[in-house]
């Protein structure tokens, strides 16, 4: 039996859909063929040089990772799935089946049912060597059995199963996980130091810093939360109304309706619903039906929002979580981007 890593995705964008499915999942976009056809490393190598032509030196590193999803993880052993959109926190889940292929449904296109666990792991509980390994800059992998049992240990008082099968988890690259362990650290920051009303404000001061006129809710105000103008004083202009939740819940078809609700008697031309936690996978036809009309921010686009209008943000937030700028050299891409 095997302790497994699997991402979903490079900042969490898929992580609902695998806890509100019961599922993990091969999410890189580029994968679309069935890949379980290929029963050896050789011809899963040969099939991911067809899809990543560009690519030739990464081709072991993928099918190293792939090749276990595909073929070698077994029912009933365990899996990790560290949150990105709950800094700190680490979802453990049993493997319930086989791989499947299902085609037209990229990025879910391979997948095997996993039956979340209630208790979940908290990287302050874990020791250093640990928290290393799980920073490892890959998306499939395992945990060697010495690894294992004392992270097992921490959710569970039977012991844990040791293997003797061990992939690579470890980069060999010391600066690869840098960019991540900071986005990582930002993330926990931000939903730390602002929650609520803060929250709110932080929205604000992005569009301020867009060059938008803001006006912020202080309490319950008929569903508005922030009202945003590009025209002079707030007049005219793009009319924008926002809505901006931090709870840990993911929001649904109740709060997008009292959204819609809110631009219409606010004359707004626009709307925004802000979600730390992301949104239900059943919002995701309104995501397309709605496209020009409402725009949907999950905890990604806070942070890439929060990064990229840093510089002019009010003091208060940059006092909160205050940045600096490094350089690093750069590193291969995730293929799940």
């Amino acid at each position: 039996m095997t302790l497994w890593v699997c991402r979903a995705g490079s900042s969490g964008e898929y992580e609902n859909y695998f806890l509100e499915k019961g599922i993990i999942a091969i999410t890189w976009s580029k994968v679309n063929e069935d890949l379980l056809v290929c029963d050896t490393k050789e011809k899963l190598k040969a099939a991911l040089s067809r899809i990543y032509p560009d690519e030739p030196q990464a081709i072991p590193n993928y099918a190293g990772q792939l090749f276990p999803f595909l073929h070698t993880m077994k029912v009933g052993e365990q899996v990790l799935l560290p949150s990105k959109i709950k800094p700190g926190t680490i979802y453990l889940g049993t493997i319930q089946g086989d791989c499947i292929f299902r085609p037209n449904e990229s990025p879910y296109s391979h997948v095997r049912k996993v039956e979340w666990e209630t208790k979940v792991l908290y990287r302050k509980d874990l020791d250093a060597d640990i928290l290393n390994t799980l920073g490892a800059y890959l998306t499939i992998y395992s945990i060697d059995s010495n690894k294992e049992k004392r992270i097992l240990s921490k959710v569970s008082s039977r012991k844990a199963t040791s293997s003797a099968h061990k992939e690579s988890e470890e980069d060999s690259n010391p600066f690869s996980n840098l960019e991540n362990d900071a986005l990582e650290q930002i993330r926990e920051k931000i939903i730390q130091k602002f929650k609520g009303y803060d929250m709110q404000r932080v929205i604000a001061s992005i569009f301020k810093a867009k060059g938008y006129e803001t006006y912020v809710s202080k309490g319950s105000d008929k569903g508005i939360d922030v009202l945003a103008s590009n025209g002079p004083l707030g007049f005219g202009g793009t009319k924008i109304c926002i809505q901006v939740k931090t709870e840990d819940n993911v929001v649904g078809q109740p709060v997008l309706t009292e959204l819609i609700g809110t631009m219409n008697n606010v004359g707004a031309d626009y709307g925004l619903l802000v979600s730390w936690s992301g949104f239900a996978s059943s919002i995701e036809f309104d995501k397309r039906d709605r496209f020009f009309k409402v725009k949907f921010w999950d905890h990604n686009d806070i942070v890439r929002e929060f990064l990229e209008n840093y510089d002019q943000l009010e003091d208060w937030i940059k006092a909160k979580v205050p940045l600096k700028k490094i350089w690093v050299p750069e590193v291969m891409d995730d293929p799940s981007e």
